[in-house]
């Protein structure tokens, strides 16, 4: 059964302000818990309107407080070791 407090992955990239892909990235990095849609879960979402097709990669499930695990990530590439900079190995 789909909690209440579910979300999908185009619930989520609205509400962090990032595309349905970049959660997706984040949930298969481990950062942003998540599972996979049931068959019985997926009638469900279908039936209330929340699905209309489902992509090739399944529908993924968030539980709501779940969110503040990535709500607060840095943004843009990490900076540069010192080690690069110099070239040293």
């Amino acid at each position: 059964m789909v909690d209440s407090d579910a979300l999908l992955t185009g619930d989520v990239a609205e509400y962090l302000g990032v595309t349905s892909r970049r959660v997706r990235a984040l949930i298969e990095a481990g950062h942003l818990p998540a599972h996979r849609a049931s068959p019985e879960e997926l009638a469900q979402l279908i039936l209330a309107g929340r699905v209309t097709s489902v992509p090739q990669h399944g529908i993924w499930i968030i539980v709501e407080r779940d969110l503040a695990l990535v709500q607060h990530r840095p943004v843009g590439r990490p900076p540069k070791s010192s080690s690069l900079e110099t070239g040293e190995k």
